[in-house]
């Protein structure tokens, strides 16, 4: 490794590091004392909160990960970027629910369209997304191109989806506080959640797509011009 890329290895991975490290404390600091408070349930029934749980997790994963890339002087493992879709996806699909959906509701309503990303909801909503976004596309170096394993990205968003039907759509046992059944209309209510899978699915794609364009221009592209 030519002394650019060991500066520009360390960039990367150290500047990852202290992402993952910002994102775990920032989420586990703010769910424990409602774990602590046995209230573990009434938070996890909403997507933002079970979401952004989820990126803290696997971004206390994701710190470990960095450690040992940069104590072996190695990319990412296939099971690290697996972990890092894991936890992205999610908080990506609350970001672009609430900008798309759920502050133009707030408007609709009479309120304002920047209450959704006021006090605590700031990092939720907006911080923590665009953290693991620029997480992801900017500062993860895979070893290999990214494959299938994107696809454990959808998993979250899968579970919760048929949470929510089941305890909505089906049992009433929650009220429909994201307002995807415009007044419990079933009907609509599973446009809305195929309408939000195929979204997470167009957006696990196309983060695929970033990465793997990334690695080809830092990783491939040298490699073919050293060849030559």
């Amino acid at each position: 490794m030519t002394d650019g890329k060991q500066i520009q290895f360390y960039i990367i991975h150290g500047a990852a590091l202290a992402v993952c490290v910002f994102m775990a404390c920032s989420m586990l600091i703010r769910f424990i004392p409602s774990f602590l408070g046995h209230r573990a349930g009434e938070y996890l029934k909403y997507f933002t909160h079970f979401s952004n749980l989820l990126n803290g997790m696997t971004s206390v994963y994701g710190a470990g990960a960095e450690m040992l890339c940069l104590f072996r002087r190695k990319e990412l493992s296939r099971t690290a970027v697996a972990v890092r879709f894991l936890g992205t996806v999610g908080t990506a699909l609350t970001l672009l629910t609430v900008v798309c959906f759920l502050a133009p509701m707030n408007v609709s309503r009479g309120g304002s369209y920047w209450s959704s990303f006021e006090g605590s909801a700031f990092l939720v909503h907006l911080a923590n997304p665009v953290l693991s976004l620029a997480l992801l596309l900017f500062l993860t170096s895979p070893a290999r191109r990214v494959g299938p394993e994107a696809a454990v990205g959808l998993l979250p968003v899968i579970f919760y989806g048929c949470q929510y039907a089941w305890k909505v759509m089906i049992r009433y046992v929650w009220a429909d506080f994201y307002g995807f059944t415009f007044g419990y209309r079933k009907g609509i209510g599973w446009f809305s959640l195929l309408v939000l899978l195929l979204v997470a699915v167009g957006m696990t794609v196309a983060l695929r797509i970033i990465v793997n364009d990334r690695w080809n221009r830092m990783f491939h592209t040298k490699k073919g011009r050293s060849e030559e």
